[in-house]
Parts: C-alpha cells; sequence; structure tokens
C-alpha cells in the first residue's frame, strides 16, 4: 500500500519562485551529480572538524558514533547544500540541522536561522536540544501560541536562532515584531506532519518573506511526491537526499494486536498495564481530545499513575504534564498525535493505540515513541470490526510482522470510561468542550475527523490553520 498518496495539491508559486515544472530538469540532474559524485559519510564524532566549543559539547555529551542519519547528513549540511533527509523522529536528526546552524553561524546580528516545528511541544524541545551542542551558544528563541506574545517579543530582538510553529510565527509577522531579512538557514522539521495538519498556506507565507539566497533543509518521516513537489519550490542550492530508513526497525519494536469490541478496550488496556510490565514509560494514542480526557480519568481511577494532554490544555498545563513524564514521576501519558507529534522522550518501553490510527504515516510516527536511539520497544493496537479492511493493509506493508495479542476478559470484569456526558474536559474559557474542540456535546466514536484515511475518505484535520482562521490581507499589513 502507498500511504503517501494523499494530499494531491497543486500550489501556487509565490513572488519570486521559479516554475518547479522549468527547473526540474536541472534539478535532477544537479541531485544526480551529488549521488554519483558522493559526499562521505561521518564515521565518529571526534573527527568532526567544527568549532571546538561545538566538538567539546558534543564529546562531553558522550556523543561517539552518529546513528544513520546524523552520519549521511551532517556533513552535506555544513557544507550549506539543500537538504532533504528522511528519518524518523528520534534517530538524532535534531543534531544534522543543529550543527549546521552553529557551524556556520559567524556571530552577526539578527535572526540567522530559521526552524519551523508543528507542535509547541516540539518547538521548545528542539529549542533545548540546539542550546546544548555548543559550550557557546548563540541565543536560541522557541516562539509558539498559548503563551503570552509580550515575552517573546522582547526575546525576539535579541534572538539569533528562532524555532516555532506556523501560526505564532505568523502572529509575529502581522505585528512587525520578527526580522527574516538576516535569514540564511531555513529548516522545515517534520514536514509531513506539517501538511497532514493542513499548514501549507502557512509555510507558504512564511518562506516568501525570507530571503531567495539561503540553505534549506526539510526532515520528513516520509518522503511523498507531495513533498517532493514542495522542495522544488523551496530549494535553492545544491539538493542532497539521505534517508535512514522510512518505518522503525521491526527488530527494534515487537509489534502486536488485539481483536476487540469497543467496550472490552478499558479492561483490556488495564489488564495490560497491570499484568503486562515494561520496565519504562507508556503512551497511549486516542484519535480525539474528549477520548484522551476520558482514559486518563479512567486509569487514574483505577490506580494507575496517568495525566493525559490534548489541544484543550492550556500550555502551562501541558508543559507540567510532559515535564512530569520525561521525569518518570508519571508512568503511562495518554495523548491525542498532535499533542505528542515529534516529541523525543527517552525511556518509553511501549506504545498502546486504543484507537487505531488513521492511515500507515500515524502508525508509523506513534510506534516510532519507542525503540528509541537504538533501544527496544514494544507497540499494542487495539483493533475493532471497522478497522478490519485497513488492518489487512497494514499487515501487508509489515509483511505480517504483527503478532496476534490475547486479552481475555473475564464476565464481572468490564469496565466503562465513564458516560461522556458526565466527564467532558473543561475547555480553558469555562465550557464544556465537543469532540471536535468546539461547543456542544461530542460526536460519540468520532469526534472532529472527516474519514479514515487508510479508505481514501477526506483528510485529517485536527486543528485550523491560522491562516484559515484570519483573513490572508491581514498578514500583510
Amino acid at each position: 500500500m502507498n500511504s503517501q498518496e494523499k494530499f494531491e495539491i497543486e500550489l501556487p508559486l509565490m513572488p519570486g519562485e521559479i516554475d518547479p515544472k522549468a527547473r526540474k530538469r536541472h534539478s535532477h540532474e544537479r541531485t544526480h551529480h551529488l549521488r554519483s559524485k558522493g559526499h562521505s559519510e561521518l564515521a565518529s564524532f571526534s573527527e568532526l572538524k567544527v568549532r571546538p566549543e561545538i566538538l567539546n559539547a558534543l564529546l562531553s555529551l558522550g556523543f561517539d558514533k552518529p546513528f544513520p542519519i546524523q552520519a549521511k547528513g551532517i556533513l552535506p549540511a555544513i557544507e550549506g547544500n539543500d537538504l532533504i533527509a528522511q528519518a524518523q523522529t528520534g534517530t538524532g536528526k535534531t543534531l544534522v540541522f543543529g550543527i549546521s546552524i552553529l557551524e556556520q553561524f559567524s556571530g552577526e546580528d539578527g535572526i540567522f536561522a530559521l526552524v519551523i516545528v508543528p507542535t509547541r511541544e516540539l518547538a521548545v524541545q528542539v529549542s533545548e536540544e540546539i542550546v546544548k551542542f555548543s559550550t557557546n551558544p548563540p541565543r536560541v528563541v522557541p516562539v509558539y501560541g498559548g503563551v503570552s506574545i509580550e515575552h517573546q517579543i522582547d526575546r525576539l530582538r535579541r534572538a539569533t536562532v528562532v524555532v516555532g510553529t506556523p501560526g505564532r510565527i505568523l502572529d509575529h509577522i502581522s505585528r512587525g515584531t520578527i526580522d527574516f531579512s538576516r535569514v540564511r538557514v531555513l529548516v522545515l522539521d517534520e514536514v509531513d506532519r506539517m501538511l497532514d495538519m493542513g499548514f501549507i498556506e502557512d509555510i507558504e507565507q512564511i518562506v516568501s518573506r525570507l530571503p531567495r539566497e539561503r540553505q534549506t533543509m526539510f526532515f520528513s518521516a516520509t518522503i511523498p511526491d507531495r513533498i517532493k513537489r514542495l522542495s522544488e519550490r523551496f530549494l535553492r542550492r545544491e539538493k542532497v537526499e539521505v534517508s535512514a530508513g522510512g518505518a522503525p526497525a521491526a527488530e527494534k519494536i515487537a509489534q502486536f494486536y488485539s481483536d476487540t469490541e469497543e467496550y472490552h478496550k478499558p479492561a483490556q488496556l488495564l489488564k495490560i498495564l497491570t499484568t503486562r510490565k515494561t520496565p519504562g514509560l507508556t503512551i497511549i494514542f486516542t484519535r480525539t481530545k474528549i477520548k484522551a480526557h476520558l482514559v486518563g480519568s479512567f486509569l487514574k481511577k483505577n490506580g494507575i499513575v496517568s495525566e493525559s494532554t490534548h489541544g484543550d490544555l492550556s500550555q502551562s498545563k501541558r508543559e507540567r504534564v510532559m515535564s512530569s513524564f520525561k521525569e518518570g514521576e508519571l508512568s503511562v501519558l495518554v495523548a491525542t498525535d498532535v499533542a505528542a507529534r515529534g516529541l523525543d522522550i527517552e525511556g518509553v518501553s511501549r506504545v498502546i493505540n486504543y484507537d487505531f490510527p488513521d492511515d500507515l504515516d500515524t502508525y508509523i510516527h506513534r510506534i516510532g515513541r519507542t525503540a528509541r536511539a537504538g533501544a527496544e520497544g514494544e507497540a499494542i493496537t487495539f483493533i475493532v470490526k471497522d478497522n478490519h479492511l485497513a488492518f489487512r493493509k497494514l499487515m501487508n506493508v509489515l509483511d505480517g510482522k504483527i503478532a496476534k495479542l490475547e486479552i481475555p476478559v473475564l464476565p464481572g470484569e468490564e469496565k466503562r470510561l465513564g458516560r461522556f456526558e458526565g466527564e467532558r474536559p473543561r475547555g480553558r474559557f469555562g465550557y464544556s468542550r465537543g469532540g471536535s474542540g468546539g461547543r456542544g456535546p461530542p460526536r460519540r466514536g468520532g469526534g472532529g475527523r472527516s474519514g479514515n484515511r487508510w479508505q481514501g475518505q477526506g483528510e485529517r484535520k485536527t486543528e485550523e490553520p491560522r491562516s484559515r482562521r484570519f483573513p490572508r490581507q491581514e498578514l500583510t499589513q
């Protein structure tokens, strides 16, 4: 199954862009030339020719032998080539563009590099990682929604590297509080997820504000045609394509499924957590915010040290939950796909798909939360009757490398998540949220999704991009 044949969108040219059809042949020749010429792979970090403050920081952090994406991508990135890199979160890709930014920065004033990411949590995480890669780092400023913009405005006046989400970056553009005239490096991280979330127009507007002469790097777990077409429009220099593989290594993740009924799931989930012990942390994925809240509440009532994170929580609450999970104060985190997008959390030994993922890419992203940095992990997926067709397609992709797990539920062991009417989470503004994030009661069994993409029925919308929430013209005033 080709799960990547989605979002077949013809994108209009932005001001000053070259028609990708006119440059396609030339671009192919450049890429082919680079591949045939070859870039040597980095064998050891001790051999890396970078500034002493970068090398000393890497060695003090214990970096020795690079992971595949680092071995293939660091040298071309440092040389200033445009880069398209296929790699899962947790494979060390942040180090690739982080070192490149730090090595090329020579102390000039203004914003030197812009990193665009899909979520608030990832913006914070990437910012913290870049700072670690040098004993004398430049000023790295994360910008994202859900917090005061005034504090960000003050920090942006002295920023060298900006890591932000599309919506908040556009907020600053519309206010005139961010200056991209000196940007020399652009990084788009988790590109496939940003396009899935509907941020194409937002990214277009942001990139149109950047200088044409720059280095551009794409990082994505998958490289479908839509990303290749987007790269043709944005890449300006010699292009290098590197890959650390698509799906996580099967030998590192033990994959299981349980063919069940919706009303059996709560009891089966509880049985897994209480009888199938693992030494690390567990992430449970749900399709909707209301389900994440219900599952989290159910687990806490049954003695499981857990919390849920989703878009209806305030930013401060989400940060507290994630901090507690990373520190091991929580053993279980219940999350929606968007809330956990791109997070690299050490010690996650198990992922449970409480709700079946919408498509193969989502499945890959979910189970990629475990087996990080060469460790081993376990992934368990609940499937119900409505998922059987999609599950057969998944089995074909995985070559059957997913085993059946029997989780018997005896009479009297059934447990309910709780009534939807009585356990809806409260929104930040005091009213109860529905399944789609708006006012009113949630939709049973659905909530905010417009079809199952395994079956090609529409696109998944998790949040509204800023350029669709506000008129385009206000962004250019």
